[in-house]
Protein backbone atom coordinates (compact mmCIF):
# COMPACT_ATOMS: atom_id res chain seq x y z
CA UNK A 1 0.00 0.00 0.00
CA UNK A 2 2.80 2.64 0.95
CA UNK A 3 4.52 1.65 -2.30
CA UNK A 4 1.33 2.33 -4.25
CA UNK A 5 1.15 5.64 -2.05
CA UNK A 6 4.72 6.74 -3.16
CA UNK A 7 3.98 6.05 -7.11
CA UNK A 8 0.79 7.93 -7.17
CA UNK A 9 2.72 11.27 -5.27
CA UNK A 10 5.96 10.65 -7.39
CA UNK A 11 3.23 10.40 -10.66
CA UNK A 12 1.79 13.52 -9.50
CA UNK A 13 5.12 15.79 -8.60
CA UNK A 14 6.63 14.86 -12.52
CA UNK A 15 3.20 15.32 -13.88
CA UNK A 16 3.47 18.94 -12.47
CA UNK A 17 6.57 19.62 -13.08
CA UNK A 18 6.17 18.31 -16.65
CA UNK A 19 2.99 21.03 -17.10
CA UNK A 20 4.98 23.93 -15.76
CA UNK A 21 7.98 23.58 -18.07
CA UNK A 22 5.65 23.35 -21.28
CA UNK A 23 3.67 26.40 -19.97
CA UNK A 24 6.74 28.62 -19.97
CA UNK A 25 5.82 32.35 -20.20
CA UNK A 26 7.78 35.39 -19.89
CA UNK A 27 6.08 38.34 -19.35
CA UNK A 28 7.38 41.76 -21.02
CA UNK A 29 6.14 45.14 -20.73
CA UNK A 30 7.36 45.50 -24.66
CA UNK A 31 7.22 43.31 -27.36
CA UNK A 32 10.06 42.98 -28.67
CA UNK A 33 10.53 44.36 -32.32
CA UNK A 34 11.46 42.17 -35.13
CA UNK A 35 15.10 42.38 -36.50
CA UNK A 36 15.59 44.53 -39.44
CA UNK A 37 17.03 42.11 -41.89
CA UNK A 38 14.59 39.23 -41.06
CA UNK A 39 11.70 41.73 -41.75
CA UNK A 40 11.08 40.86 -45.39
CA UNK A 41 12.06 37.64 -45.42
CA UNK A 42 9.92 35.10 -47.41
CA UNK A 43 9.57 31.12 -48.33
CA UNK A 44 8.73 30.03 -51.67
CA UNK A 45 5.88 27.34 -51.33
CA UNK A 46 7.50 23.90 -50.73
CA UNK A 47 5.18 20.69 -51.30
CA UNK A 48 4.91 18.30 -47.91
CA UNK A 49 5.58 21.68 -45.52
CA UNK A 50 4.22 24.57 -44.47
CA UNK A 51 5.93 27.73 -43.69
CA UNK A 52 5.97 28.39 -40.31
CA UNK A 53 6.27 32.28 -39.79
CA UNK A 54 8.24 34.36 -37.35
CA UNK A 55 8.09 33.18 -34.21
CA UNK A 56 9.82 34.00 -30.61
CA UNK A 57 11.20 31.43 -28.30
CA UNK A 58 11.89 32.18 -24.63
CA UNK A 59 15.85 31.37 -24.01
CA UNK A 60 17.67 32.54 -21.19
CA UNK A 61 15.03 34.42 -19.53
CA UNK A 62 14.37 36.33 -22.93
CA UNK A 63 12.96 36.10 -25.97
CA UNK A 64 14.75 35.21 -29.26
CA UNK A 65 13.83 35.79 -32.57
CA UNK A 66 13.61 32.80 -34.83
CA UNK A 67 13.00 33.29 -38.39
CA UNK A 68 10.45 32.29 -40.60
CA UNK A 69 11.26 28.35 -41.70
CA UNK A 70 9.43 25.20 -43.35
CA UNK A 71 7.57 22.61 -40.97
CA UNK A 72 6.51 19.46 -42.22
CA UNK A 73 2.84 19.44 -42.96
CA UNK A 74 0.79 16.91 -40.25
CA UNK A 75 -1.42 14.85 -41.77
CA UNK A 76 -5.24 16.09 -40.46
CA UNK A 77 -3.53 18.95 -38.78
CA UNK A 78 -3.21 22.57 -39.19
CA UNK A 79 -0.56 24.86 -38.11
CA UNK A 80 -1.59 27.85 -36.02
CA UNK A 81 1.30 30.13 -35.26
CA UNK A 82 2.57 32.10 -32.33
CA UNK A 83 0.90 34.98 -31.33
CA UNK A 84 1.58 38.27 -28.79
CA UNK A 85 -1.70 38.54 -26.30
CA UNK A 86 -1.60 41.88 -23.69
CA UNK A 87 -1.80 40.42 -20.04
CA UNK A 88 -2.13 42.02 -17.04
CA UNK A 89 1.84 43.96 -16.42
CA UNK A 90 2.70 43.42 -20.53
CA UNK A 91 2.79 41.37 -23.21
CA UNK A 92 3.52 37.41 -23.63
CA UNK A 93 4.01 35.34 -26.58
CA UNK A 94 1.31 32.63 -27.52
CA UNK A 95 3.71 29.58 -29.22
CA UNK A 96 2.51 28.10 -32.48
CA UNK A 97 0.81 25.19 -31.90
CA UNK A 98 -0.79 22.06 -34.45
CA UNK A 99 -4.86 21.39 -34.28
CA UNK A 100 -6.73 18.51 -35.34
CA UNK A 101 -9.59 19.55 -38.07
Amino acid sequence: MRTLIRLCLLTVLCTCGLASLSAQQLVVKEKPTVPAPMEKRALPPREGFVIAPNEWAIKDGKYSFLPSRYMKARSGQKYVPGKWKRTKGGWIYRMETWVVI
